[in-house]
């Protein structure tokens, strides 16, 4: 019991320490740097995921043979992975696997369906050739060298600029 409030009280403590750290006027433009930086990330997903789903659909429709056919590759790749980690009885597996075949190509056509779309979207959208992690590495990339400076005597920060 004793120990109970005692790890409760330093948990207090910390918790005291943490949120007198964050309000010190020295974190501002970092909070608010980082809250920007958070915003643009959530809005380029958002329209990134809103622009891709269209792309998907009109890809779907346009190509559809390539896309069914690539979610069927991908639906029996992921049905033979899983059965294979599930059991190891041949019989058990290929009763498991003609089973679950449906259900995985279900699966496999919605989410890999956006994900060929969510691809050839990124390809199109970029002339050169680059991975889809190159697109996020560009949300967190900032494109100004600049920090701010704290003066204590007039109690304000000054903005720096290096570009």
């Amino acid at each position: 019991m004793f120990l109970r409030y005692f790890f409760t009280a330093i948990a207090i403590f910390f918790l005291v320490l943490f949120v007198i750290k964050l309000f010190n006027p020295k974190v501002f433009p970092f909070l608010y740097k980082g809250l920007k930086k958070v915003w643009e990330f959530i809005r380029y997903t958002f329209t990134l995921l809103i622009k891709s789903s269209i792309y998907t659909i009109n890809l779907t429709f346009k190509r559809t043979i390539y896309v069914v056919g690539l979610d069927l590759l991908f639906a029996l790749a992921l049905n033979i992975t899983i059965t294979t980690i599930v059991t190891r009885d041949p019989q058990l597996w290929l009763d498991i696997f003609v089973k679950q075949l449906l259900s995985t190509y279900v699966l496999s056509f919605f989410t890999f369906t956006y994900l060929i779309g969510l691809y050839h979207y990124l390809k199109k959208k970029s002339n050169e050739k680059q991975s889809i992690f190159t697109y996020w590495k560009s949300i967190f990339r900032s494109n100004k060298k600049s920090y701010y400076t704290y003066d204590e005597s007039t109690n304000k920060y000054t903005y720096h600029d290096n570009e």
